[in-house]
């Protein structure tokens, strides 16, 4: 057919593993079918010369509405959540996400990842939702470790609020992107130490802007500095052609 590859959305949002997940109990060998399927597609990719993409949601972690919550990281580890400025992680999206300012979360991600690369022959790993949650004037980010990252980095001796005025606020989303890029450069080291053969693909924000104003993601950056192989923009409609060149020719090929 000509096909290539394939892309897998191998973990549901909610959580929920489509392989033998070692990190956690919720996953499709305790359900009545018990097959590890990414292990099947992998060896049928590459029994027809196709490539395997392994898709993952990084810092979205399902909604408290679902059927499964309470098998989810999100009702585990409440305190591993990003916050909006109203002290909640709910959005009009109906979906919770991770603070990447959260080392403990961070390093959990990172092994659950780590342990996919190790153990399933797969040719990129893909990631999405790898970015803070924006719309309109909801802001995410204020919890107790980004508060406290921040002040030992900038020492503005106050608590960030959402006000775009502020002496802070410009170090306020800077910080932010930061805690995203380090998201994203731990995943590279990782993938690098382990199976440096394996590509890294992210799903970005179309421009530049939107990207780095308001879901704090520097995906300039991560061209810049080859810790990520290949970019998806989510150009999802018409009048991203001048914002799709700029970064064809930012990333040289």
């Amino acid at each position: 057919t000509g096909l290539k590859y394939i892309v897998f959305t191998c973990k549901h949002h909610e959580g929920f593993a489509l392989f033998d997940s070692k990190v956690s109990d919720f996953n499709i060998m305790n359900t009545p079918y018990g097959k590890d399927v990414l292990k099947l597609l992998a060896d049928a990719c590459h029994k027809y010369g196709m490539e395997c993409h392994l898709w993952m949601a990084i810092m979205e972690v399902g909604h408290s509405k679902g059927n499964y919550y309470s098998d989810n990281i999100a009702y585990k580890k409440p305190e591993w959540l990003s916050l909006s400025q109203n002290g909640t992680p709910d959005n009009p999206d109906d979906f919770m996400m991770i603070d990447p300012a959260n080392d403990e979360a961070r390093e959990y991600l990172v092994s659950f990842y780590e342990y996919i690369i190790r153990n399933y022959d797969i040719d990129c790993f893909e990631l999405d939702y790898i970015r803070y949650y924006s719309r309109a004037d909801l802001d995410f980010g204020y919890t107790q470790a980004a508060f406290e990252k921040f002040e030992e980095q900038y020492h503005y001796g106050v608590t960030p609020t959402y006000d775009t005025k502020a002496a802070y606020w410009e170090d306020w989303k800077k910080f932010r992107m930061s805690q995203v890029t380090e998201m994203v450069k731990a995943v590279r080291e990782m993938v690098d130490r382990v199976r440096p053969e394996v590509l890294i693909s992210a799903d970005v924000v179309a421009t530049v802007n939107g990207a780095t104003e308001y879901n704090y993601q520097d995906f300039v950056t991560w061209m810049e500095n080859d810790w990520i192989d290949i970019l998806h923009p989510m150009a999802y409609g018409r009048g991203y052609g001048d914002d799709i060149r700029q970064q064809v020719q930012i990333g040289g090929d």
